[in-house]
């Protein structure tokens, strides 16, 4: 079923196919931060207010919960706003 838009229809992908993307943008935001941080553009323990001012964050759904201290690196690793939260035991 790989490269079908529709496998029922047995249709294939074209370039302009569109999909629901879901969590797959979390990969790609990972990809461009790893790659501002090596080129020495952005640091990943400052705070997200330092590029995101407070007109910028009103504009963003649940913006208020997300800590003003919470940095790129915490959230590369999808633990904005549960910093509480009791890690897994690792095996």
């Amino acid at each position: 079923m790989a490269g079908y838009a529709d496998p029922e229809k047995q249709r294939y992908n074209t370039p302009d196919a569109a999909f629901g993307i879901g969590s797959i943008t979390k990969t790609f935001i990972a990809v461009l931060l790893l790659q501002l941080h090596e080129e020495g553009r952005l640091p990943l323990d400052a705070p997200v207010s330092r590029w995101l001012d407070d007109k910028l964050m009103a504009g963003l759904a649940n913006a208020q919960s997300v800590p003003p201290d919470n940095c790129y690196r915490t959230m590369r690793v999808c633990q904005a706003g549960r910093m509480n939260q009791p890690r897994l035991p690792t095996r």
